[in-house]
């Protein structure tokens, strides 16, 4: 795996894989100031499971950042972003499936794990926990959560206002979320729930 500090120097390189997680026009310490805040909600070594995770560069970011030892999975159904994952984290190349979110359930027929210490999931404002197919989604994905482990949801669409309206709409239609935290660059946060 390249060496993060080589990976992160190159202002091209880091600027194309920063675009490749959907995030634009951002150097690297503003995507510190943006992300770096899921890393906090992550408080043991496991598995880590990244929903929708692009080009990979988050998980990739999370492994350098974490004082725990992580072992990195993803789902994405783009497959040039999922191809770039696979390579940013050669090492566990096996552990990236081209797959959306709605086929988490059934990916273990594939060899994927059945379940994970962590998932890092990306909510966008348009999803809505009432729409029957979305709520049995979440219910996947939250089923997919081992015991004593964390779904964190993590909210960067629409303004602070916005986020802690999906983020109640999240606590009314299921339950309390565990902890909530708002990134450095104030504009992000994520809620996390903790299978007890």
């Amino acid at each position: 795996m390249t060496n993060f500090h080589e990976l992160i120097a190159d202002e091209t390189s880091v600027k194309d894989l920063i675009e490749g997680s959907h995030v634009y026009g951002a150097t690297y310490q503003i995507w510190y100031d943006k992300r770096y805040f899921i890393n906090e909600a992550i408080y043991k070594s496991g598995t880590l499971l990244d929903v929708g995770c692009a080009n990979g560069f988050l998980l990739r970011c999370l492994l350098e950042w974490s004082p725990h030892e992580l072992i990195p999975y993803g789902i994405e159904p783009d497959k040039p972003r999922m191809e770039i994952a696979k390579t940013l984290l050669e090492p566990f190349a096996a552990n990236f499936l081209e797959a959306g979110v709605d086929e988490l359930k059934s990916l273990d027929k594939q060899g994927f794990p059945s379940s994970f210490d962590f998932i890092q999931w990306s909510f966008w404002r348009n999803w809505d926990y009432t729409q029957e197919h979305n709520w049995q989604t979440f219910q996947n994905v939250w089923r997919a959560v081992k015991p004593q482990g964390r779904l964190i949801l993590c909210f960067y669409d629409g303004s602070l206002t916005e986020i802690d309206e999906q983020i109640n709409k999240l606590q009314e239609h299921f339950r309390r979320a565990d902890g909530i935290q708002t990134s450095a660059w104030n504009k992000e946060k994520l809620a996390w729930l903790e299978r007890k």
